[in-house]
């Protein structure tokens, strides 16, 4: 079980998969594709960087990040989407 640190409650739903994705990110393997696309998101990937669609937005990612805390930087960008997302409504 995963600590929750969001609000938003539909981030809530697929929170720990994120975590459990991202915590090492080590790059953008065919597995991580699968696994996002599997919690509904849409991977558009190129040949540095790759187009993660989500439903509150798009972000970029790195497929080779050089920094290795770059899993937990994209984590936070993803709750502060959704977040924000769930503050306007």
């Amino acid at each position: 079980m995963c600590r929750l640190a969001t609000t938003s409650n539909e981030l809530n739903k697929i929170w720990c998969e994120l975590i459990d994705i991202f915590i090492d990110y080590k790059g953008l393997s065919v597995h991580v594709i699968q696994r996002l696309e599997n919690v509904g998101f849409i991977v558009n990937k190129g040949s540095n960087h790759s187009k993660i669609v989500m439903p509150v937005g798009m972000m970029v990612v790195s497929n080779t990040p050089s920094d290795k805390h770059a899993g937990r930087q994209i984590l936070r960008q993803i709750r502060r989407m959704y977040e924000s997302v769930g503050s306007k409504n």
